[in-house]
C-alpha cells in the first residue's frame, strides 16, 4: 500500500503552516501504511480507496488540531459540514 502515499500539496489548505503540513504527511503515511494495526483487530480489511480516505481524514484532523480553532470537516465540493468538534465541556 505504498503507491497511494503520494500527497498532492495543492490538496492541502494554503493557510497551513509547515508544521501542519509535516504532521499531515506523517500521520497520513502512518495510518495508510498500517491498516492492520490501526483498525479494530476483528474488523474486515477496508478497500484501498476507502482506507486512503480514512487516513486522509484522520491526518487532516491531526494537522488542524495544531491551530486554535475548532475542528471541522467539510465536503470539498459544496462546503457542507460533515463533522465538527464538540467544544470542551459541552458533553458534561
Amino acid at each position: 500500500m505504498s503507491a497511494g502515499t503520494n500527497i498532492d500539496e495543492d490538496d492541502l489548505p494554503d493557510e497551513w503552516t509547515a508544521q501542519q503540513r509535516e504532521v499531515f504527511g506523517r500521520v497520513f503515511r502512518f495510518i495508510y501504511c498500517n491498516q492492520d494495526n490501526v483498525k479494530h483487530p476483528k474488523a474486515s480489511s477496508i478497500c484501498e480507496r476507502h482506507w486512503r480516505t480514512v487516513a486522509w481524514n484522520a491526518a487532516f484532523v491531526a494537522a488542524n488540531a495544531l491551530c486554535d480553532t475548532l475542528l471541522v470537516l467539510t465536503d470539498s465540493e459544496d462546503e457542507v459540514v460533515l463533522a465538527a468538534e464538540v467544544p470542551r465541556g459541552a458533553l458534561q
